[in-house]
């Protein structure tokens, strides 16, 4: 899979002008936190897969950490990134190897929009909020028209109903104020007609 991963979601035509709107988006979301005064100079990326992110990040004076739970996902980053000492690390996002407040962000990026279990994410929220020193970056996916057409969709057509994660502006503020994250500001990186949100979160100390 790691070999074929960015072909099928980032290399096709409508992949490569949804993934620089997607990066631009970021280091929109980037400015923000510099603009409220914070510095970010380190970032934590997990999972991080094949290093979508690490081109924009180095370009922006950040020096990314990646870690993923597949090894043959980030030995796929080693090929298209132009700095090949970035760390990485392999982990499981629940139990993050890092010290408290080691980060200045920290991102998920991608997991979050399929469906991962409520105890699951409060984990992942928990030790995203610990190792960073401020911010988390997450991308989930939103309750919205596209996905009640969708869900008609693969329900009636298909038979099966997706599962995949939906979030309403408060589930998802509850949901990281039980991790000690406060939402902060919710992006749209593809526009309005996507159901997909980059939230920004400030740890509560």
């Amino acid at each position: 899979m790691a070999q074929t991963y960015d072909a099928k979601r980032f290399q096709t035509k409508r992949g490569q002008i949804l993934n620089r709107s997607y990066l631009t988006a970021l280091t929109g979301v980037l400015n923000v936190i510099r603009q409220s005064g914070s510095v970010v100079e380190s970032l934590l990326d997990i999972p991080c897969g094949t290093g979508r992110i690490f081109e924009t990040l180095l370009s922006k004076g950040v020096r990314p950490v990646g870690a993923d739970i597949s090894l043959e996902m980030m030995k796929a980053s080693r090929e298209k990134v132009s700095d090949n000492h970035i760390p990485l690390v392999q982990c499981d996002a629940t139990a993050i190897p890092f010290k408290d407040g080691s980060f200045d962000v920290v991102t998920c990026l991608r997991f979050l929009t399929m469906y991962v279990p409520p105890e699951v994410r409060h984990l992942i929220f928990k030790e995203m909020g610990r190792v960073s020193r401020g911010w988390v970056i997450i991308e989930c996916r939103h309750n919205s028209r596209w996905s009640d057409i969708w869900y008609w969709i693969a329900t009636r057509i298909f038979g099966k109903p997706p599962v995949i994660n939906y979030f309403s502006r408060d589930e998802i503020k509850q949901e990281l104020q039980q991790a000690g994250i406060e939402l902060f500001r919710i992006f749209e990186p593809y526009g309005l007609f996507s159901n997909k949100w980059l939230i920004l979160g400030k740890i509560i100390r």
